[in-house]
């Protein structure tokens, strides 16, 4: 994806030389380079390899079996794990007939940066968020936009020692996100995380592709304020395809996310040939409307070649215009275009009399034509968390 509009790139983790030979090459002035090295201390001070052995914390949400076995009960998958071994997403590992969560307080992703870039364009515009993730995921994305973490386990990559409470003192910021991998399949970190956040009285955001169960999710819930939900197909064939797991799953947890009364958000990765046509982009449109409601915000986001899918173009922006048009023609009332700026698509607007209601430039909010949570020009109620 463009980094200049999108965080889902994999973040590279640098060292202060690494640091410092870049922003000379970039033409960064000398007081910029020793900011950026001061706040690398607190930031990351040690992004290292660490002995995971050393520091384990078990797992929740599965059981014991014969012969040192445990069923992990976190995912669809449900897999029966040997001793020794991990689960798919890698996050997850039997020692000795116990079931251990290999990620946990062990990110190796860490940033500051505007709340939209979830993307969540309805909770709290404007306001600066620490996103932060662990490696892992539950599925197997043939775009995967961070895939160097995301099908990397946590023993794979370097961690960053970060102690949540100092870095949301010394951060500045309004909200935490878990993200960048798929949080839900690293329930005991988000729990702790959340559980810290809110002694700072800090909303938590978790971006996901809820693949779930709902007993995992339903305590989930519990601790997180905001979810940014992928959509990634609407037809179980190509939902195998590009992520190797079904739909219905993924279905279900959208709606339980609604029915919670949690904000919910739903994200698409518009990816040619594989779930750009109409037919698909209207049957997603109307499962939106039917099931979550017109007023879920749903973002059609441009997809750039990564992974396994580099011989494809990126999306036109005709096809995401099409695609936004489809969705406003089934009756959702807020249709974004994310990855993709300017555009008037980046903008919200007053599905009652069609003023321009948030400006944004990309993921940056830039003015708010409201009044707390009223259209500035018509006083229509807009959903969502605004002050």
């Amino acid at each position: 994806m463009d980094p200049e509009y999108c965080h889902t790139e994999g973040m590279p983790i640098f060292s202060r030389r690494e640091c410092l030979r870049l922003m000379c090459r970039t033409g960064a002035g000398l007081a910029a380079t020793q900011v950026a090295l001061k706040a690398l201390d607190w930031f990351i001070p040690s992004a290292q390899a660490r002995p995971l052995s050393k520091s384990l914390h078990q797992a929740m949400f599965f059981k014991k079996m014969s012969r040192q076995r445990v069923q992990c009960e976190l995912c669809p998958r449900t897999m029966i794990i040997s001793a020794g071994k991990s689960c798919f997403c890698r996050t997850r590992k039997n020692v000795k007939g116990t079931l251990y969560a290999l990620g946990f307080d062990k990110p190796c992703v860490v940033n500051f940066e505007p709340i939209e870039r979830g993307p969540l364009y309805h909770f709290y515009p404007g306001n600066k968020t620490m996103s932060l993730g662990a490696a892992g995921c539950n599925l197997n994305c043939l775009y995967c936009q961070n895939y160097e973490l995301a099908q990397r386990s946590p023993e794979e990559v370097k961690t960053i020692d970060l102690e949540p409470a100092a870095a949301i003192r010394k951060g500045g910021i309004k909200s935490v996100t878990i993200t960048y991998t798929d949080p839900a399949c690293q329930p005991e970190y988000v729990i702790e995380i959340a559980k810290t956040a809110k002694k700072y009285n800090l909303p938590v955001i978790l971006c996901t592709a809820g693949y779930i169960n709902f007993k995992p999710l339903e305590h989930i819930i519990s601790f997180v304020d905001a979810f940014a939900v992928t959509l990634k197909a609407i037809t179980d064939e190509m939902y195998l395809k590009l992520t190797g797991v079904h739909l219905e799953p993924v279905l279900r947890t959208i709606k339980h996310i609604k029915k919670s009364g949690k904000w919910l958000e739903i994200v698409t990765l518009v990816v040619p040939g594989y779930n750009d046509d109409r037919k698909g982009i209207q049957t997603a449109a109307t499962w939106i409307r039917d099931n979550v409601g017109k007023d879920t915000p749903w973002h059609l986001s441009r997809f750039t070649p990564h992974y396994k899918l580099t011989k494809l173009p990126p999306t036109p922006r005709k096809t995401l215009e099409e695609a936004r048009k489809e969705g406003l023609k089934a009756g959702l009332d807020y249709v974004y275009i994310t990855n993709l700026a300017p555009h008037r698509g980046n903008h919200t607007y007053c599905p009652n009399c069609q003023k321009k209601i948030v400006e944004r430039l990309g993921f940056k909010t830039k003015k708010i034509n409201m009044n707390g949570g009223d259209c500035k020009f018509c006083g229509k109620k807009i959903p969502g968390k605004w002050s």
